[in-house]
This record gives structure tokens, C-alpha cells and sequence, in this order.
């Protein structure tokens, strides 16, 4: 009797390289007992290559700007596409460092290449480390990581209280006096710009004294500014304010903000 019988064949080579076998099959055909049937595969594999190992961006990079980029190039050499999984970027200070990743594309061609530009835009002042952590299809829940490294200098403003609450004050009267310190925990003079204090109504909210002139510069061994500040509610409400001091800071963008806040109570008779 006639009939058709399907055996199902799969290739799983463990090696790169063309592999071959052969399939024999028995039965009781008196003419072909033993059918033989030639199988071969190509076995295929990415091959992960990353250059440089490191990168130090020897150049001292002013806080708040960016250095020029630098290239951390992957590269396949293998005969199959190596699919990336994620980078990331991971250390000490991640966030001095930045990188692009190249549009649309989420794996590498064999004998292609894949590049991440890398930049040092540090947020802090003196040494700054972190790695570019990438994992790939072929590490198996590891990660390949380019060590970076760069050191930042600029003036660097801290200020103690990061910003004031007075809490609740009667109205139409003069809550007592808090102060603020301006400090530069940099290794550049703190310039300062002009100031600008709000709410900016008749008779004021908030009033502050002590505010730098415009042009002033603060040195790390200067003692610091002293801002002397009193909140003067006029309404039962709260009411909330700003110091916006402009500054060489870029980490700041430029502008310090000194967040005010006080409620405006009635007096019971």
C-alpha cells in the first residue's frame, strides 16, 4: 500500500562552522532496507569585541558644561547578529557622565559595528568615576563595562537652609527673623548676578536683607553670605515665595532658587 511518512529534522550545533550527519532509516522494504539521508548545517555565532577598555577624559572639565564625545565602539566579528540588550550607565557618578545611543538600532551585523559616543558633563567638582554597563545576547545575564573617569573643577554654591517655612504668622505682622548661609564648596570664585526676591507687592510677604550686590565674588575660604529673612503675611492664607540670585554656577543653570513659604493666620480677640 502506498503512503507517506514524515520524519521532522532539527539542526542545533553547539559549534560555528558547516556541520554534517547522516540519517538512516530501517524497515522491511525487501529492495532499500536501510534508507540513508545526508543532514548538514551551518552553525552560526556572534563574537562580542569593545574598544577602547577605558576611558579617562584627561582634560579638566568645568561643572554644568560637557566635554567633547568620545567613542566606545562594539564590533561582531562573528557570523551571527549580536542583539544588545541595554546599557546603562553605573558607578560612583553616573550622573557625570552621558551617552547616546544610535537610533533604531538594537543589535549588530556580523562584521558591523555599533558606537555609543560617551561625554564627561560633570555635576560635582574633583574626581568622577562611573562605567558604561552594556549587556548583550551572548553573556547570559552579564555585562561588559568601560571604565570612566575625568575630574571636574568650578565654583560650587551650597546653601544652608535649602529653603525656609515660617510656618504659621499673624497677619499684618512680622514673623521673627531666619537666616541663610551662601556658601562655595568649589575650587572656583562664586560670582554673583543681580537678585530678585517675589512676591514683589506693596508692602511685601517676604523680606530679605543681606543679598549680594551684583559683581560680588565668593572665594572657598570666604566666610559666608548671611541672608536675613522675615515673612509679613497680609492675608489668612499661605502664602509661598522665591530668592532667585543669579550665579556662575552652570550646575545651577545660572540661577539659584531659594524657595519661601509662611501662612497667614487672624489674630483671635
Amino acid at each position: 500500500n502506498g503512503g507517506t511518512g514524515t520524519i521532522s529534522v532539527q539542526c542545533n550545533p553547539t559549534v560555528q562552522g558547516l556541520r554534517s550527519s547522516t540519517l538512516s532509516i530501517n524497515s522491511d522494504d525487501p529492495v532499500t532496507p536501510t534508507a540513508m539521508v545526508v543532514i548538514s548545517c551551518k552553525g552560526t555565532v556572534a563574537n562580542f569585541n569593545l574598544q577602547p577598555d577605558k576611558i579617562d577624559f584627561s582634560t579638566t572639565q568645568q561643572t554644568g558644561t560637557c566635554s567633547p564625545a568620545q567613542n566606545v565602539v562594539i564590533s561582531n566579528s562573528g557570523t551571527d547578529t549580536l542583539r544588545i540588550l541595554g546599557v546603562s550607565m553605573t558607578g560612583t557618578n553616573p550622573g557625570s557622565f552621558k551617552y547616546t545611543l544610535p537610533m533604531g538600532v538594537k543589535g549588530v551585523p556580523p562584521t558591523g559595528t555599533y558606537t555609543i559616543p560617551v561625554q564627561f558633563c560633570p555635576v560635582d567638582i574633583g574626581a568622577q568615576s562611573a562605567s558604561l554597563t552594556i549587556a548583550t545576547d551572548l553573556m547570559a545575564g552579564h555585562t561588559a563595562k568601560v571604565p570612566l573617569t575625568g575630574t571636574a573643577s568650578g565654583p560650587q554654591v551650597t546653601v544652608t537652609p535649602g529653603n525656609l517655612d515660617f510656618g504659621a504668622v499673624y497677619i499684618k505682622t512680622t514673623s521673627a527673623a531666619k537666616q541663610i548661609m551662601i556658601t562655595n564648596t568649589g575650587d572656583q570664585p562664586l560670582v554673583f548676578g543681580k537678585s530678585t526676591v517675589t512676591p514683589a507687592m506693596p508692602g511685601g510677604v517676604f523680606t530679605v536683607s543681606g543679598l549680594p550686590p551684583d559683581g560680588t565674588m565668593l572665594k572657598k575660604t570666604d566666610a559666608p553670605i548671611v541672608l536675613t529673612v522675615t515673612a509679613a503675611p497680609l492675608l489668612a492664607m499661605q502664602q509661598t515665595g522665591d530668592i532667585a540670585i543669579v550665579v556662575n554656577d552652570q550646575v545651577k543653570m545660572g540661577l539659584l532658587h531659594i524657595p519661601l513659604a509662611g501662612t497667614g493666620v487672624q489674630a483671635n480677640i
